[in-house]
């Protein structure tokens, strides 16, 4: 008998698991949240030392098109990856068209609960539905109106009471057109009248939220199902919500169409050493990401690597690239190297722009260092654009630090840094 108990008790959990999920999808649609549901339901008090993700999630009318609809998708599918792994806080908040239209679907912890493995594997599951059916109920019902996402941003602060006393990782889903007063963006003369400007208004109105501690990631920014906005407005736009966030007290970490990595800031500088002097051509820092593995990350200038709006090495590059290949293959000769090119935020009249362009030189450097001596398995590259800046891009200087290709090695645990 006890192989059909077994087989019983499967059962009745799978069983279980469908009918949480529909419930899920059936609160979401309604306009509920979602933590009604059994295994979405949050923790009977907060635990203060695990990390909390807040999600801020605008729903608009254009936001059908299918390529913003992958690429949440695909952002989503990263950021709770990250949260089952971190064992992390799930608030997800909606954006209505005005303060009191916000609303939060979403309140969980991302831990697989159960007294066995199987409990454990269908626990997740069901979440990981929960979610999807809650973000699918939101995109039925998006608002035809004008998003208020100043308002969003009080309301997630109210929510996020009493949750952390630690960093809040809050990833908005957005192409960030507020189209409230005084940020009426969907506006195209209100950022004329200068950043300065607007957030003093905002301060008077009382309109920032309690945002200290935030690092915040924006995807789909500037983008609509008409396209994306010119490189001109993008800039102004994104320079607008970094000192939006600084004021309040976070900190913009990534404004971009995608989010390929996440937490991006969870990488932290505790060690950082330079050859020569502050000019030189190659830097190094150590930190440690989300999963606890050390990350060893060299900063090259890219000014030395290639010429302006090229992909192809300088001839000059020799010395510091065989620098770099000797630290891969001698003193970090184990562990995952993650080539990423970033450019400024100056328009390129290279094909396919900044992100195409950094790429490339990304690329170019992988392939350098693959034909002498490191291994191929170990490498890969990506290109960022100007996304994630090291310094401002108000001045020459600040622009030829930000112009740079960063190789990182994620060392295996137990490796010798």
């Amino acid at each position: 008998m006890r192989p059909l108990i077994r087989l019983f008790c499967s059962l009745s959990v799978v069983l279980t698991s469908f009918v949480v999920v529909d419930d899920a999808g059936a609160g979401a649609a309604s306009g509920g949240t979602s933590s009604s549901t059994p295994c979405m339901a949050p923790p009977a008090a907060p635990d203060l030392k695990r990390p909390v993700i807040a999600v801020v999630y605008d729903a608009t009318a254009g936001d059908g098109d299918a390529a913003i609809d992958a690429a949440r998708t695909s952002a989503m599918s990263t950021i709770v990856n990250a949260g089952f792994t971190l064992d992390a806080r799930l608030l997800i908040d909606t954006v209505g068209n005005d303060a009191a239209n916000a609303s939060q679907i979403v309140n969980t912890q991302l831990r697989a609960v159960g007294p066995n493995s199987l409990f454990r594997q269908n626990n997740a599951t069901c979440k990981r539905h929960g979610i999807v059916r809650a973000l699918q109920g939101v995109n039925r019902h998006a608002q035809p109106g004008p998003q208020d996402l100043l308002g969003a941003f009080q309301a997630l602060a109210s929510n996020l009471t009493g949750l952390t006393r630690r960093r809040v990782d809050l990833v908005i889903f957005s192409n960030m057109l507020n189209a409230t007063e005084p940020i009426d963006v969907a506006n195209p003369r209100t950022l004329a009248s200068g950043i300065t400007s607007l957030l003093n208004a905002v301060s008077r109105e009382g309109l920032f939220p309690s945002c200290a501690g935030w690092e915040v990631y924006v995807v789909g920014a500037g983008v609509t199902a008409r396209g994306t906005m010119p490189d001109v407005d993008y800039s102004k736009l994104r320079s607008l919500w970094s000192s939006f966030f600084e004021r309040c007290g976070g900190q913009l970490v990534l404004y971009g169409d995608d989010l390929t990595q996440f937490p991006i800031t969870a990488v932290s500088a505790t060690t950082s050493t330079s050859k020569g002097n502050g000019d030189s051509n190659i830097s190094q820092r150590q930190g440690t990401d989300a999963h606890g593995q050390t990350v060893v990350t060299f900063n090259l200038r890219a000014s030395v690597l290639f010429a302006t709006g090229s992909s192809t090495l300088a001839k000059s590059d020799a010395a510091t690239l065989r620098e770099l290949s000797s630290l891969l293959t001698t003193t970090y000769p184990r562990g995952v190297i993650d080539v990423t090119g970033y450019t400024d935020s100056t328009p390129t009249h290279s094909p396919g722009g900044n992100l195409s362009l950094s790429r490339k030189r990304a690329a170019a450097v992988a392939q350098w260092l693959t034909s002498h001596g490191v291994a191929s398995r170990r490498v890969h590259s990506s290109g960022l654009g100007e996304r994630n800046p090291i310094a401002t891009n108000a001045t020459p200087r600040g622009r030829a630090r930000n112009r740079r290709v960063d190789v990182s090695v994620t060392l295996p645990r137990g490796a010798d840094s």
